[in-house]
Formats: C-alpha cells, sequence, structure tokens
C-alpha cells in the first residue's frame, strides 16, 4: 500500500536497494538476492566487499526477492483442530421441511449459479443434521474445506462445507436435529461460516425452498 507524500526509493536499475544489516557481508547479500558480488561491488563503486558498514544501503543489480513459501497445513489433525471445546447437544427437531443447520441465523452469501449454496455466519457454532438420514461422505475437499454430506433418501442430500471438527463419520445414521460439527474456516474461505448446499437427484438447488 502506498499514500500521498509517501516518498519511494526505486533503483536505478533492475534489482533490489538493501539496508546493511549486522552481520552481514556483501557475500551474503549476493547469495540472499541470487546474483554476484562483483556486481554489487562494481555499481556501488566499492573498494573491496569489506568496504561497508551496517545501514549502508546498496543497490543490488539483478537481485531478486525470494516468494514467500506458502504454509501448508496437514490434511488431517490440524484442520480439525479448530474447535476444542465440549461437544455441543443436539437440538429437538420439530415442524415440517429441513432444520435450519446451526444457531446463527446471519446469512453472509445467498444462493446463486455461481453460489450454490448458502453461507451462514458462524463464531465456532453448532451444526445440525438438517434432516434424519446416512452421511455419505467426511473428507477433506481443497474448496470446501472438511465437509458433511447426509444422504436423507428420496434423492434429497444435504452438505454441510468448512468445519472445524466433525463428530460424523461415513456410513454413520444420523438423526435431524444431531449435532454434526462446528462451523470453521478450513478449505477456500474468508471467516468462520458454515456453506450450506441442498442437493435433489445430484443438483444443486436453493436450500431455501426446503428450509
Amino acid at each position: 500500500m502506498i499514500k500521498p507524500g509517501q516518498s519511494l526509493k526505486v533503483p536505478p536499475v533492475s534489482g533490489v536497494i538493501h539496508t546493511v544489516a549486522k552481520g552481514e557481508t556483501v557475500e551474503s547479500i549476493a547469495i540472499k538476492y541470487h546474483t554476484d558480488a562483483t556486481s554489487i561491488l562494481d555499481f556501488n563503486r566499492l573498494a573491496d566487499a569489506k568496504a561497508i558498514e551496517v545501514g549502508n544501503q546498496l543497490v543490488v543489480p539483478g537481485g531478486k526477492i525470494d516468494k514467500p513459501k506458502p504454509v501448508i497445513t496437514p490434511t488431517t489433525g490440524s484442520r480439525l483442530a479448530g474447535y476444542t471445546g465440549p461437544k455441543p447437544a443436539s437440538v429437538r427437531a420439530t415442524g415440517a421441511g429441513l432444520l435450519w443447520p446451526t444457531t446463527s441465523r446471519r446469512i453472509n452469501q445467498g444462493y446463486s449459479l455461481r453460489h450454490p449454496g448458502i453461507d451462514i455466519d458462524g463464531n465456532r457454532s453448532p451444526l445440525y443434521a438438517a434432516e434424519s438420514g446416512r452421511v455419505v461422505r467426511t473428507n477433506w475437499g481443497r474448496g470446501y474445506g472438511n465437509d458433511v454430506i447426509i444422504d436423507h433418501g428420496n434423492g434429497l442430500q444435504t452438505l454441510y462445507a468448512h468445519l472445524s471438527k466433525t463428530y460424523v463419520t461415513a456410513g454413520q445414521s444420523v438423526g435431524k436435529g444431531e449435532v454434526i460439527g462446528i462451523s470453521g474456516c478450513t478449505g477456500r474461505c474468508t471467516g468462520d461460516h458454515l456453506h450450506f448446499e441442498v442437493w435433489v437427484n445430484g443438483r444443486r438447488t436453493n436450500p431455501f425452498n426446503y428450509l
């Protein structure tokens, strides 16, 4: 980010500007920026490699800054470690239609052709099975993160994504209102929430038509 009035130091050549720190040498600086020590000496008109002091600013011609290494999180264990509290209680399900799947009622993003579900705001909120059925998937998906899919019969399935913790396994039967996990931000997400989808005969549909 830059702001009006801010002074920028732009190298006169392709490269970087480096401020000498304690313990650094011309050779170590050259290695850091993937170039050679001679070009640093020549461009900065240094008599020899010892003619640098802490705080000196050197132009490093052709210097390249390494891109930060991506943080790799294991696909098992720690991805489920976002919630360490006790397992929440299930809720008593009443009325027809699918049960609202979490305690929060705040919608972050609705259903559309580009977003085939609804995003419900969460703060490590307990998640409930919207209808009784059988768990057909609990896994780590690159986009959905930790997710759960429940088959309710008659072609109806529900999906719960970005969970920080799951309490069910594939093949397990669950009742309507049974707690199945905790909301989170695993996979591609920008904050703690539940991504909830309703599938009818394998096709995603607007969850509000069934809730």
